[in-house]
């Protein structure tokens, strides 16, 4: 199975990046694979932020990633919505090239290799 990072993450792979970034309060509800894709788009609100504002939720929903912040001002939100749109295209478990798939009634943002292992066309 492809994996971009050259390493397997340690299972509290969300601590360090929360104690890395202020504004990361919520907790990660979604798999390992979007850590870089996290990691990336914090290093760019960090360049934007202003000390007033907290994520309140970072979570997957309907196979994205979606992030929930308190007050964040225009340039924060761009750039969670690029995120945000770049999470439809990785596998949320692997980080490898994704797509959206379905399950029942069940969306999730996988690879070919995690489809096939999850059941999802």
């Amino acid at each position: 199975m492809p994996r971009l990072r050259p390493h397997a993450l340690p299972e509290d792979w969300w601590t360090p990046v929360r104690n890395e970034y202020e504004f990361l309060r919520a907790g990660a509800e979604f798999a390992s694979g979007w850590i870089d894709l996290l990691i990336g788009m914090s290093g760019w609100l960090n360049e934007h932020y202003d000390g007033h504002w907290t994520t309140s939720q970072t979570k997957e929903k309907f196979g994205g990633l979606r992030v929930y912040s308190d007050r964040g001002d225009e340039r924060s939100e761009e750039i969670i919505t690029a995120a945000e749109w770049l999470s439809e295209f990785l596998c949320e478990d692997c980080g490898a090239p994704g797509r959206l798939r379905k399950r029942g009634g069940w969306y999730r943002t996988v690879c070919d290799a995690h489809a096939q292992e999850g059941g999802f066309e």
